[in-house]
């Protein structure tokens, strides 16, 4: 088989993980600022909308990106970063998102995940990924790719930035 028939063979095959990564699949969630913009929106009862803001408060305090240092925050997620007693910064949660994850007997249940504000003003994850939509507006029904509606990871370290170009100035690499 000539060599180019071989690359064409290979790009084929690799077609549905590039489609695959591009978006994927779509899931409906709902997003809201808190509680009270949810229970006006009336498509969930004020019961259900107060208990996932709950959840996603818990969910927030034990999976919030942490910082050691405010400026490495502040380059994610802007003004929002605050100082923990733990002595590490982490950013408000902005928002939450309601992802249906199945229908029960007692009706609907949801993957409740915490949001965050980038420094551009848009909601996005614990783990950084944008769900599009301006988050100061945006809230109601919206259509992301399913894997943004998991549970965020537990961050269990503090994140830090190092390593190669570190730092604008100095004087080398030696003493």
């Amino acid at each position: 088989m000539k060599r180019s028939k071989k690359l064409q063979l290979s790009l084929l095959s690799m077609t549905p993980l590039a489609l695959t990564g591009c978006g994927g699949p779509k899931e409906d969630v709902l997003v809201y600022r808190d509680a009270d913009q949810c229970s006006s929106d009336g498509l969930l009862s004020k019961e259900i909308c107060v208990s996932d803001y709950t959840t996603a408060v818990n969910i927030h305090q034990t999976t919030a990106p942490k910082y050691k240092f405010f400026a490495d925050c502040f380059d994610d997620f802007g003004s929002t970063c605050r100082w923990q007693t733990n002595e590490e910064y982490i950013p408000t949660m902005e928002g939450y998102m309601l992802a249906t994850q199945e229908s029960r007997n007692s009706g609907m249940t949801f993957s409740v995940v915490p949001l965050y504000l980038n420094d551009d003003g848009e909601y996005v994850t614990g783990d950084y990924e944008d769900i599009g939509g301006n988050g100061h507006s945006g809230s109601g029904r919206r259509s992301v790719p399913s894997y943004r509606t998991a549970k965020p990871s537990t961050k269990a370290r503090t994140m830090g930035r190092g390593g190669f170009g570190k730092s604008s100035f100095g004087g080398g690499w030696g003493g």
